[in-house]
């Protein structure tokens, strides 16, 4: 059950199974089969294009040792600000973190509040900048391009911006 429906806790499929058994008992025998809640992944659907890109890039740059030196990654993290988190937890065993059924899907929707913008590399990060408002690419050129990706990438002698 607990593989069929990954979200129904201990208490639930002890429920669900109609016997005399504890819910310590429930928990003690989903360890042992190695089915630990964990919350899921999160992530945005890919599409078999999405993966197969991917998967290329990934091949083309798999024997990389001090190229990397010269990459930098830029990514951002959002804050919600009172709003439910919406934790959720799936039984999984440890080689089963990205099955499609432990994954929980990600869609972008307005919910208030702040995003924060980061550029890294091998060595060295960058100062995060915060966007104050919905992100355009006029304000993404002058909010974190030009004032911070720019400098970062010619102090680290970067060629490469991912």
């Amino acid at each position: 059950m607990a593989v069929a429906h990954r979200t129904a806790s201990a208490a639930e499929i002890r429920a669900a199974v109609d016997t005399t058994v504890t819910q310590r008992t429930v928990t003690n025998r989903l360890l042992q089969g190695q089915l630990r809640a964990r919350r899921p992944v999160v992530c945005i659907p890919l599409t078999p294009n999405h993966c197969r890109l991917r998967c290329e890039w990934c091949q083309a740059r798999a024997y990389w040792r001090t190229e990397w030196r010269s990459v930098a990654f830029c990514d951002e993290s959002r804050f919600c600000l009172g709003a439910s988190d919406g934790r959720v937890l799936v039984r999984r065993r440890p080689d089963e973190r990205l099955q499609p059924t432990c994954l929980r899907l990600r869609y972008t929707r307005p919910i208030p509040g702040i995003m924060v913008l980061g550029t890294i590399s091998y060595d060295s990060s960058s100062t995060p900048v915060v966007i104050p408002r919905t992100l355009t690419a006029n304000l993404y050129v002058s909010l974190v391009i030009q004032p911070v990706v720019l400098p970062f990438m010619d102090r680290i002698q970067g060629d490469v911006f991912q």
